[in-house]
Formats: C-alpha cells, structure tokens, sequence
C-alpha cells in the first residue's frame, strides 16, 4: 500500500502527547488498526508527578550515624589497644577510679605507695615489684583479709611467724608486680575493721567496664605470718575473700572459726583444725592434707576435691565437672543426733572411702554419693554395731559399686539397667557382736534392672537401714568387706 501526500497521519496540535492528560486519564495516540485487529481498552492511570523533596535531614542523619559509628570503633581500638590509657587523663577519665565497697566493714585506705621501682627478674611474668609490710594486732574475733576489684589477683600463703619472734601481732607482706606506675597507682591497700573484735587488711582495685590489656593487669604475692605458741599457731579465727587467688596454707593452724573464700583459684591446706570450716572457690581445685572440724563445707566449681576430712557433726563436699577423691572421717561420739555426708559432683568420678563411728547404740548417719556421668566407687569402711545408716549411691551413663561393712544392717536396693549385682560375704564370716549370730542376706530380682532384699544379724533388724545403688545406662553392684 502506498500513503500519499495527505496529513491523515500527522498529529495534530490539538492532540494531546504521550504523558499529557485528559481529565484525569493518559491519553496516547496510535494508528488505528482495522476493526478486526483492535486491541482492547486500556485501564484509566492516574498521573503519577514528582515531588520536591528536603535532602537535607536525610544528609544530615546519615553524618551522624557514621560519626557515631567511627566513635565507637575508636573506642572499641583504644581499649583494646589501650591506647586511652597511655597518659594520665585517660586512666582517669575511663577508668573513674571508682572502687568496690565490702558491706559493713570499715576502711582506712591508702594508694599512695613508696616510690619502689624493683626491677623483676627477666623470666617473671611482670617486669616490675613494690612492696609494703603491715603488723597488726591478731583480733580477739579474727583476722581479716580481702580483696576486691577488677585487678585482682594473686596468691596468699599463711605460715607461721619464726619461732623467735615473741610479737603476738600477724604480719602481713604485699608485694606487688605490674608493668606501669600510673596502673600500680590506682590500687589501695587498707586497714579494716568489722564487727567488734575482727579486723585485717584489704587490697582494692578500681571497678572497670572493660576488660584491662595485659600491661594494665596487677600481680600481688600475700605473706600471713601468724604468731606461734608451742609450735602451733592458734587465731579465734581466720577470714579470707580473695577474687582471684591461689590460697595456701602452710603452717600448722588451729582456729576458732576458718573461713577461707576465693574465685578463680585453688585452694590447699595442710594440717588444719578448726571449729567450723568453709572453703570456698570457683574454677580452681580443693586440697587438704588433713582437714579436721566439728563441720565442714567444702565447695568449688570446674575443678576437684582431693584429700582428708575428719569431722563430728556434717561434711559437706560439692562441685561440678570436677572429680571427688577423698577419705572422710566422721566420729559421732555419745550423741544420737544424725550426722550428714554429703559427696556431691556432676560429670565426674566419685573415689570415697567413709569411716563412721561412734559411742551410742542409737547413733544414726546419712551418707550420699550423687553424680552424674562418672563412675561412683563409695565405700563405708565402719559402721558402728546398731547404728543406722541410710547411703545412697547414685550416677548415670557409668558404673556405680557400694560397699559396705558387715556390721550393716537393712534394706537393699540395686538399680542398673546394664547389669545387677549383689556379692554376699563368706557365709562362716563371724558375728561383729561375737554372740554366734549368723549373717542372713534375702535378695530377690524383681525385674531385670532391679533387685532387692535386706541384711542382717537378727531378723528384727533387717529394715534398720537402707542402701541404695543406682545407676542409669551402667552396672551397679552391691559387695561386702
């Protein structure tokens, strides 16, 4: 088809353009297309016009969040680096010398240390020392001695002053170790008082919102030379809280009331006697050569409990993920009180030999050995003739083996879905009583995991007391010696 000349297909000026609208309809013009190959109608579009818009709040919002966020992340590199505290204004703007408080104790402190600058030895761990020394009077309550703050940590070791010395006074030696004066500086050391009677020292450091660099940490080495008569040294007692410290204590002591406390670090005693006895720590392990009191608590986390333990009344052991290793000895004397045993742990071994004795045919004992996820080996070594003793040893995902004395007597109880067991002793082994008596053990399988029955001497005794073995995915066993 060939188009002529004519204007049919120029637009007009009266049409409106492509975008232009009519009413509030765009209007777009096309050829026309025959009838038959029309296409439908458009929808109706409203027109769609730009806006001013004020970029000047949103510029001005996106300065500001980069300047802040630049302001953190140079804080964050300067405490990290610790490049905030490479001159004084920075120690003490950020650090704000804020220290803690220790509730109803009295302080008069002191940060102003001797101009001391010794050089460590090149292998130690901080490159410098200063050191000071107090005498204090031992209260006639007892002696005192904390530490608190975020830099602290060290090591306390309690002797016993030289036997030539006639001074009835403790003396206290603070070493120091650190790597700058400006961080040596914002430690006090203070004398203290509580209570009547009870005072000591103290060792504060500033409370910090974040975590110091290596050479902005403080060491301190404690001294506690406590005066000795007749080779021992007696105090009416001993009170320590000390945040992160290994505690030792090395003299032969014989206190009123010991209370030693720490976190993060270990404990060790050697021969010890005290009226009551508290260690306490987190993360470090408990060891005692020799431990005796009327009552004792021992309590860690992380770590192990080790060692010996005489007691009259309770011993009370308890930690978690950590092993228990320990002999305990528990004399109940005349008395018909009960007297507790508590061995308690959690992911790990249980290796307990209990001895129980005492005077009075009614003398009574509670022993318990719980753990879970570790082998339990729990062994009462004694058990005084018609005393009654109600043990449990429990665990799971181990074995669990109870042994216990001839001069038991009561019900038992096996629980073990890996395997049961109860060993009987030799049926000619002589009555404990020397009457004659014959040793009668009834057990009977109740179901594949569970067997029960008693012992006794005299059938009148034979649900005197209980004895529990139990284990979940592990053997438990039940012997006699």
């Amino acid at each position: 088809m060939i188009l002529g000349d004519d204007d049919s297909g120029k637009v007009s000026e009266s049409t409106p353009l492509l975008g232009e609208t009519s009413g509030t309809s765009v209007v777009v013009t096309a050829p026309v297309p025959p009838p038959a190959y029309a296409p439908p109608a458009s929808p109706n579009h409203s027109a769609i016009y730009a806006t001013d818009v004020d970029v000047e709040p949103i510029v001005r919002n996106r300065f500001w969040r980069a300047f802040l966020i630049a302001l953190g992340m140079w804080l964050l590199a300067s405490i990290l680096l610790g490049t905030v505290l490479d001159d004084v204004d920075g120690i003490q703007s950020l650090w704000n010398r804020k220290y803690p408080t220790i509730p109803d104790v009295k302080m008069d402190c002191m940060n102003s240390w001797a101009d001391q600058h010794h050089q460590n030895p090149i292998h130690s761990a901080f490159p410098y020392s200063t050191d000071t020394t107090f005498s204090i009077p031992v209260g006639p309550e007892a002696f005192l001695l904390f530490s608190r703050g975020t830099l602290s940590a060290g090591t306390l070791r309690v002797v016993a002053a030289p036997a030539t010395s006639d001074s009835s006074d403790a003396v206290i030696q603070i070493k120091m170790h650190y790597f700058v004066k400006k961080i040596r500086d914002q430690a006090q050391v203070c004398l203290i008082g509580r209570k009547t009677g009870e005072w000591g020292v103290a060792i504060l450091t500033p409370k910090l919102w974040f975590s110091p660099s290596r050479t902005e940490h403080l060491f301190f080495d404690l001294v506690l030379a406590l005066p000795q008569t007749n080779s021992s040294v007696y105090v009416n007692g001993l009170v320590t809280d000390l945040d992160n410290f290994e505690q030792v204590v090395e003299a032969p002591l014989q206190v009123g009331h010991l209370s030693i406390k720490g976190t993060n670090g270990g404990i060790r005693t050697k021969t010890l006697e005290a009226q009551n006895a508290t260690l306490v720590t987190t993360n470090g392990e408990i060891s005692m050569d020799n431990l005796i009191s009327r009552r004792t608590r021992v309590v860690t986390s992380n770590a192990a409990i080790l060692g010996t333990v005489k007691a009259v009344d309770s011993v009370d052991l308890h930690t978690s993920n950590g092993p228990i290793r320990v002999d305990v000895d528990l004399d109940a004397g005349n008395s018909t009180t009960t007297k507790d045993v508590t061995i308690q742990t959690s992911n790990g071994v249980i290796q307990s030999s209990v001895r129980l004795n005492g005077t009075n045919a009614t003398s009574s004992f509670h022993v318990k050995h719980i753990t879970t996820n570790g082998q339990v080996v729990a062994k009462i070594a004694s058990l005084p003739l018609d005393a009654e003793l109600q043990v449990i040893a429990s665990t799971s995902n181990s074995p669990v083996v109870l042994s216990l004395p001839l001069t038991y007597e009561g019900d038992l109880r096996a629980y073990g879905n890996d395997g049961i067991g109860v060993k009987p002793v030799d049926p000619l082994e002589r009555d404990p009583a020397g009457k004659g008596r014959t040793w009668d053990l009834d057990m009977g399988v109740l179901r594949m995991s569970l067997m029960s029955g008693s012992v006794s001497w005299d059938r009148k005794n034979m649900h005197r007391g209980s004895a529990v073995a139990t284990t979940e995915n592990g053997p438990a066993t039940i012997y006699f010696s």
